[in-house]
């Protein structure tokens, strides 16, 4: 809103550049549905990512404690994206095979990871996948809470604030 771009958003309008190298002309076509006021540039600019952003239209979901993130885009202008949901379950938690998910959602173009851990050792596997994962990562917080009441009557909006400022400070970029 104060017209500043960031080198996120430098980096973001470069990439969703780079996303149309090498397509055919049918798939940059846009399909010609309903397009809702949105003005789609054939080249996208650092400037209009900032507006898009400053519109309430685009999020960069970037967390500054996660340091080994690779900046992008998701909004109504920008191209799709590819979410991949990763996990340990409450019977079993292995951080090598959540790494070997991790490594094959992103070698096969996912771009953000949702980790949907809801037991064993959740803060401490999400850890290792926040350090070795290059796109956003998100959470539901709320497994995490319950995972640590004995009883779901026990979980209150304490603990779960305590839950979300946690994976905040350890580098989750969304909830």
């Amino acid at each position: 809103k104060q017209g500043i771009i960031t080198p996120e958003m430098e980096y973001v309008a470069i990439r969703e550049n780079q996303k149309l190298e090498g397509l055919s002309e049918l798939l940059k076509t846009q399909h010609p549905g309903e397009r809702f006021g949105a003005a789609i540039p054939k080249i996208i600019t650092p400037e209009y990512v900032r507006d898009e952003i400053a519109r309430g239209r685009a999020i960069i979901p970037a967390n500054i404690n996660h340091a080994e993130i690779e900046p992008m885009i998701i909004g109504r202008a920008f191209k799709v994206k590819i979410n991949a949901n990763i996990g340990n379950s409450a019977v079993t938690s292995n951080v090598a095979e959540e790494l070997k998910k991790l490594h094959t959602s992103v070698h096969y173009g996912a771009d953000t990871m949702m980790d949907l851990s809801p037991g064993g050792d959740i803060h401490g596997i999400r850890e290792t996948l926040l350090r070795h994962c290059p796109v956003p990562m998100g959470t539901v917080p709320i497994y995490e809470a319950v995972a640590r009441v004995k009883r779901i009557e026990d979980l209150d909006a304490a603990l779960m604030l305590e839950v979300i400022e946690e994976q905040a400070s350890q580098g989750v970029d969304y909830m």
